[in-house]
């Protein structure tokens, strides 16, 4: 299976930076953001991730595509392009937060990170408790109210969760990526969750990333180790962007 690669488009947590790390130390390490640096030159490069914008730029700069909150806002160039659906919704994150707001007092280890567009606008939110010895009874709380309030709540093998307006699909980022930018030919998609499935399935060379999360549980065709994910990009700029399946570090499930 040797194939040009004409795009690679990556999930951030747990794909590029390492996922159970406090939010203020996640990014990826030297030797990964050198080698991506130099692959953003060689290829259409860009990111998928339930992150925002403004998290994701100042993380990895020189990304031509950022893949925002799941899709909901997708940047090319620099211009943003936002799914309408979730606009529409923006009253009920907005009235959670300033909920949210009103408990700081009893947050303590909680903290609460907000996804917002381009433009600023919150659009979803993280809660986080990663930092506390125990799950806080608060946590139930919370989940309780954003189901009144018909959030879609995305739960993680890690203590933190998703609070958005409505389903994310990494699928449809890509489809809308590959149609604005015309990519004629193999796009390569690493990702680590569940959450990448929709975009493993419309992806050329699908390749899960490995750590401690269930392999079984994502359905990509290849797989790599989190600690390789630099050393197979290494190897595909030292190819010219050919995949050969059997130069890689990668392998496939049995």
């Amino acid at each position: 299976m040797n194939l040009k690669i004409k795009a690679i488009l990556a999930d951030y947590d747990g794909t590029l930076a390492p996922i159970n790390v406090p939010r203020n130390e996640s990014r990826p390490n030297e030797q990964l953001f050198n080698i991506l640096a130099q692959l953003s030159k060689e290829t259409i490069f860009g990111i998928i991730s339930m992150k925002d914008y403004w998290f994701l730029k100042q993380r990895i700069p020189f990304s031509r595509i950022y893949g925002c909150i799941g899709g909901f806002e997708i940047i090319i160039d620099s211009k943003p392009f936002v799914r309408k659906t979730v606009l529409d919704k923006f009253n009920i994150v907005k009235n959670f937060y300033k909920y949210i707001l009103e408990l700081e007092e009893k947050l303590q280890c909680i903290e609460i990170e907000t996804k917002r567009l381009m433009n600023k606008m919150i659009i979803g939110l993280s809660i986080d408790w990663r930092q506390c010895r125990h799950t806080p009874y608060l946590i139930s709380q919370l989940k309780t109210l954003a189901q009144s309030m018909n959030f879609h709540i995305i739960s993680y093998d890690e203590p933190f969760i998703d609070l958005i307006p409505e389903k994310p699909d990494k699928g449809k980022a890509i489809k809308f990526i590959k149609k604005y930018l015309k990519i004629e030919g193999p796009i390569l998609y690493l990702g680590d969750s569940p959450l990448d499935n929709t975009a493993f399935k419309v992806s050329d060379i699908p390749i899960g990333v490995i750590s401690n999360n269930d392999p079984e549980k994502l359905k990509a065709k290849f797989f790599v180790k989190f600690d390789q994910v630099a050393n197979l990009f290494a190897k595909l700029i030292e190819s010219d962007m050919v995949f050969d399946e059997k130069r890689l570090p990668i392998f496939k499930l049995v």
